[in-house]
């Protein structure tokens, strides 16, 4: 376990994954630890430049008799996963927003809204809600093809968990110049924490990942205070994702 890259990965921003069977139907050798590293390469979702979850081929480490593990940091990309022959899927990274965004296109950010700016004036960090779409999308589209392997055949259900940490005070916003958030969105969660736990059925999440995907966009956003985001708009987004259309 490399507790520098957790370090920073943890200093700003960060999502946090796990996807695994529920606990009835664990087994701690579900997989041959020779098979973990393939497994995530066939099942890895590539749908646009940066690929999910990003592999650093070359980095591939084994860090347990049941575990492996890879890590990246490359300029706002800063990632750190692992996979247990359990079956079990880790993953932190960095909110891309916090390393990209330099004063001058903060205060542009800030600028940008036609009511109630002042709202965001004091606001240093941000979150983007078309990238949201996406990375929520690609890790369910990820959980439903591991879904999918002969391996899990005896598995009926399977939990995953999203966190989003250090969201207080977190302003959303497009880069999308053709669309507006005509006033400022900010999370006020007092413990910076917007956390997500759900257990789905098999043949649901493999069916629906697009779906629960988009569900959990559409309520990150509202607990941003965006009580109405625009689902179609959304579902577009989605749409252009999953077809390769970016």
């Amino acid at each position: 376990m490399n507790e520098d890259i957790k370090k920073i990965i943890k200093q700003k921003g960060y999502w946090r994954v796990v996807i695994r069977p529920t606990q009835p139907f664990y087994r701690v050798d579900r997989f041959d630890i020779s098979e973990l590293a393939k497994i995530i390469e066939d099942n890895q979702v590539r749908l646009r430049g940066w690929y999910y979850p990003h592999i650093s081929r070359n980095d591939i480490k084994i860090i347990e008799q049941n575990a492996i593990s890879n890590e990246c940091k490359f300029e706002g990309y800063i990632e750190y996963w692992e996979f247990i022959t359990s079956g079990q899927f880790a993953h932190i990274f960095s909110m891309k927003e916090d390393y990209i965004i330099d004063k001058q296109k903060a205060d542009e950010i800030k600028s940008d809204f036609a009511f109630n700016k002042d709202k965001a004036k004091d606001i240093n960090k941000f979150f983007e809600t078309v990238s949201t779409v996406y990375k929520f999308t690609e890790i369910y589209l990820f959980a439903s093809n591991l879904a999918q392997l002969k391996e899990y055949e005896d598995v009926n259900e399977f939990e995953i968990i999203i966190e989003l940490n250090d969201v207080k005070d977190r302003l959303l916003f497009t880069w999308d110049r053709d669309r507006d958030l005509w006033s400022p969105y900010i999370c006020n969660f007092d413990n910076g924490k917007i956390p997500f736990s759900e257990i789905y059925k098999k043949d649901d999440l493999i069916a629906k990942f697009d779906f629960y995907s988009l569900e959990k966009v559409i309520k990150t956003f509202q607990f941003f205070g965006w009580e109405n985001p625009n689902e179609q708009v959304l579902q577009g987004d989605q749409k252009k994702l999953l077809e390769r259309r970016l």
